[in-house]
């Protein structure tokens, strides 16, 4: 019961929760006809969809998505309020 709890205390989005969506997404470009070679030697394009746990303003957003972007370059936890929900890779 302890352990249940604990779980919904936390309102960020952890590393291992959105490293399958970034997985998801290179494999769905993979399978475009999307290449790995192609994505190790240029700049990586992508549309990252996010939700937000609650309605922010679009100041908050913004700052929100900025930090979001960096946690995922760093392999960090997403900040608190914001979860990715899927990445497109073009």
């Amino acid at each position: 019961m302890l352990e249940i709890l604990l779980k919904e205390s936390v309102t960020y989005m952890t590393y291992e929760e959105y490293k399958n969506i970034i997985a998801d997404g290179l494999l769905e470009y993979c399978r475009n006809g999307g290449s790995l070679v192609y994505l190790a030697l240029h700049d990586l394009k992508k549309e990252c969809i996010f939700s937000f746990d609650k309605p922010v303003t679009n100041n908050e957003k913004k700052w929100l998505i900025k930090e979001a972007y960096k946690a995922i370059r760093e392999g960090k936890d997403l900040p608190d309020g914001i979860r990715l929900e899927k990445i497109i890779i073009k």
